[in-house]
């Protein structure tokens, strides 16, 4: 499955993280997370299903037009949407909500042909006025389905037969053994990626570890102006993956709750969220920040390193 996001909050998370924004979505602070989950888009014939699942969370005072989701019907030439379900929920105050669309291909293709889903507008209710939100079309292939004397020379060649069934032991020790083998394996599997899993998590779970580490590594090279935007950079995206959203100034409060283990630094981390809106969108870090700062934010990387290691 592929994921296509757009973060709609403007401000430092789209400077500092990076993220691909494949299309223009539309600039309403309301919407704070609009995300487009789709399957491959190619190799599909005559009566394939196509399933999407579009998520949207809208900041608090504003909700979701339940009838802008749309109806079953055919739609083009080439799809009928079959079903369309919608669940929402509210959480801190945000709505959350998903919305799984279930197409069908309804019509066959001669050769390879190019066809898409329609855009879906989606209305959103706000205390002074309502906007559309737009998720726009999504383009596959449909491929022929063509019987084998039909098939042009050269092209879409025939299948390799299937194997047939191989035959079933009756042997009973050998089942026996063969059944106490598999349950061994699986145990083992399963004992085996549990440890994995933990390790990964554990390490996947690090992000001021590695924030740290790549400050220590410019620090080591030859100075370099750019040493303290990128460690401002740092910062900021372990804060952002810590949280699972971007952090701004004005989310601190949010932030602190959600990761109580952070509390104890509140003052530094609030003085690095002014300091950081001061370089990026002020009038830039002054010689003394720039010289004194780099060495206050690795301080300060370190002691989140701290708090993290002991959750």
């Amino acid at each position: 499955m592929s994921v296509t996001t757009w973060r709609i909050r403007p401000g430092l998370a789209a400077a500092l993280t990076g993220w691909l924004v494949t299309v223009s979505p539309p600039a309403h602070a309301a919407v704070e997370h609009l995300s487009v989950k789709t399957p491959r888009p190619y190799g599909y014939v005559i009566g394939d299903v196509i399933e999407h699942e579009v998520s949207l969370v809208l900041d608090p005072g504003f909700e979701l037009d339940r009838a802008s989701v749309p109806e079953p019907g055919r739609v083009t030439r080439w799809l009928s949407l079959n079903e369309a379900s919608h669940e929402g929920e509210r959480r801190n105050g945000a709505s959350r909500h998903t919305i799984r669309l279930r197409f069908q291909v309804v019509n066959a293709a001669q050769s390879v042909t190019p066809a898409g889903t329609p855009p879906l507008s989606l209305r959103i209710v706000g205390p002074e006025n309502d906007f559309p939100v737009i998720v726009p079309a999504w383009a596959f292939t449909i491929s022929p389905m063509l019987p084998p004397g039909e098939r042009p020379a050269g092209q879409l060649p025939d299948l390799r037969p299937a194997l047939p069934p191989g035959p079933i032991p009756t042997d009973m020790r050998l089942v026996r053994a063969t059944a106490l083998g598999a349950l061994a394996l699986g145990l083992a599997a399963l004992v085996g990626g549990r440890y994995v899993a933990e390790r990964t998590g554990r390490r996947a779970r690090r992000h001021f570890d590695r924030a740290y580490r790549r400050i220590q590594n410019r620090m080591r090279g030859p100075a370099s102006s750019g040493a303290y935007l990128d460690a401002l950079i740092e910062m900021h995206t372990a804060f952002n993956a810590t949280a699972g959203h971007a952090v701004f100034e004005h989310d601190l409060p949010r932030f602190f709750v959600e990761h109580p283990r952070f509390e104890p630094l509140r003052a530094p981390i609030a003085a690095l969220f002014t300091e950081s809106g001061t370089v990026f969108y002020g009038d830039g870090p002054t010689p003394a920040a720039r010289d004194g700062g780099l060495n206050r934010v690795r301080d300060l990387c370190r002691a989140c390193r701290d708090v993290e290691r002991s959750a």
